[in-house]
C-alpha cells in the first residue's frame, strides 16, 4: 500500500476502485469510517506519489462507489492501472 495507491490515483477509473475492492466495500464498518480509513492511508503512506490535483474521497463518493462490488478487482486493476503508461 505503501506510495502504489498515490500513483493509481493518476488514474481516474481507479480512484473508485480503492473503494470498490472486496476487502474495502465489504468491510463491516459505517461508509463514514471508510472514507476516513481511506484518505488516511493515502495521507499517511502515499503522500509523496498523490497526483498534484488530489481531493481527498468525499463521504458521498465512497457510499457510491462501495454499491458497485468488484466481481473481479485483478482484471479491473490490469485493464485501467496495469494497461497505464508510466
Amino acid at each position: 500500500l505503501h506510495n502504489e495507491l498515490g500513483r493509481m490515483l493518476s488514474v481516474p477509473a481507479m480512484r473508485s476502485y480503492l473503494v470498490r475492492i472486496p476487502g474495502a466495500s465489504q468491510a463491516p464498518i459505517p461508509d463514514a469510517e471508510l472514507t476516513d480509513v481511506i484518505n488516511w492511508l493515502l495521507e499517511e503512506f502515499n503522500a509523496n506519489t498523490l497526483p498534484a490535483d488530489f481531493n481527498k474521497f468525499s463521504l458521498e463518493e465512497v457510499s457510491e462507489a462501495r454499491k458497485h462490488i468488484l466481481a473481479d478487482p485483478l482484471r479491473y486493476r490490469i485493464e485501467h492501472w496495469k494497461a497505464y503508461p508510466e
